[in-house]
């Protein structure tokens, strides 16, 4: 080797096997420009999983299942509401506790006020005398719709389209992944042939590190850690059936094939293909997340637009502690109970000799 370029065979290899490891590695293709919100991968992983319900009442009645992951919920679909650029759109709760009554003005100012809080307000002379309110209900609504369009007529951009969009949120499976570096019993670990970060259950103690150090907000604690004897949860890619050659079970439940599962490198080749599709098609912030973040996500996400619009952050970090806290702490601290127990030990052999001498001189 050149004097110019130090590197050393060690390095070398570790090089050859990394990227080795990634070439051969499966990932999992999550297209939101695809995706319905049906949530039938919701229900698919809890079924596979066996992982039981939540208590309806933690989680009130919304758009989503639930707001967030859970420890018995590891895949969550959330809803996103893009707004055009030039006409957004905002939800407001303005509905009031209606009293059931036959008074047709009382039922046009719900009507009016309903889609005033959406689209404006209404226009002079809309209503006509009409014997059924559900005719003036028709008649607001397509002017409404007309007037939208007229309005953005000139838009040629479809990402600037108000639509609804939805993201499946679950583990990334980072190769650096900070839930590895924080757990201080090595209960998360990583199967680098397959591509999945992995958690044992029974060597997990609770403590909640990975928690606070996953740049997603991914793995949940069990509500019995506050008294000392919970676990942490989260998706494991469905390792049991991709080492028997099937697909993760919210892949094979997908119906509109948002999601695909394969070898890393093929579903980076696809996710590209369909981030060029979507640039052609007006969408310039198109983008496929996971390719190079974190050492490389075996989840893939195809974006239509930034990261951010779907609250994913633009550049994932491992904490800077979690380098102190493996490498410096975490030894000190089993080098202090380490002398701490030999100190014990010392202390209770010179206990057991004293107490010999003690019995020889009587």
């Amino acid at each position: 080797m050149c004097k110019g370029n130090k590197i050393s065979l060690l390095e070398v290899n570790e090089n050859f096997l990394y990227t080795f490891a990634i070439m051969g590695q499966y990932a999992k293709l999550i297209d939101i420009s695809k995706c319905v919100g049906c949530r039938a991968c919701e229900v698919a992983c809890k079924e596979w999983n066996e992982t039981g319900t939540d208590n309806p009442a933690d989680h009130p009645f919304g758009y989503q299942s639930h707001e967030d992951l859970t420890y018995r919920t590891w895949n969550v679909v959330k809803f996103y509401e893009l707004g055009s650029k030039k006409n957004n759109l905002f939800t407001k709760k303005t509905d009031q506790p209606i009293t059931k009554t036959t008074d047709l003005e009382c039922d046009k100012d719900k009507f009016v006020a309903q889609y005033e809080t959406l689209l404006g307000p209404e226009p002079s002379n809309l209503f006509v005398e009409s014997e059924t309110p559900e005719t003036e209900e028709i008649k607001y609504s397509v002017w409404k719709v007309t007037e939208f369009f007229e309005q953005n007529s000139n838009i040629t951009n479809p990402s600037e389209i108000p639509r609804w969009m939805f993201r499946k949120h679950g583990c990334m499976h980072c190769t650096d992944a900070a839930c590895i570096k924080a757990c201080p019993v090595d209960a998360l670990t990583r199967n680098d042939q397959l591509g999945y970060v992995r958690l044992n259950v029974t060597t997990c103690t609770g403590c909640g590190y990975c928690v606070d150090a996953c740049p997603f907000d991914v793995p949940k604690l069990d509500a019995g850690a506050i008294w000392g004897f919970g676990k942490v949860s989260k998706c494991r890619l469905c390792s049991d059936r991709i080492q028997h050659d099937k697909q993760p079970a919210c892949v094979q439940s997908c119906p509109p094939n948002a999601l695909e599962f394969g070898l890393r490198d093929e579903m980076i080749k696809l996710g590209q293909s369909r981030i060029a599709d979507l640039k052609d098609r007006g969408y310039k912030e198109a983008y496929l997340y996971g390719e190079k973040e974190l050492g490389g996500l075996n989840v893939l996400t195809v974006l239509p637009s930034k990261p951010e619009d779907f609250d994913l952050p633009p550049e994932p970090k491992v904490p800077e502690y979690l380098t102190t806290w493996k490498k410096v702490v975490q030894p000190l601290g089993a080098l202090a109970i380490a002398g701490t127990a030999l100190m014990l030990g010392f202390s209770f052999v010179n206990s057991l000799l004293q107490g010999s001498n003690k019995g020889d001189k009587h």
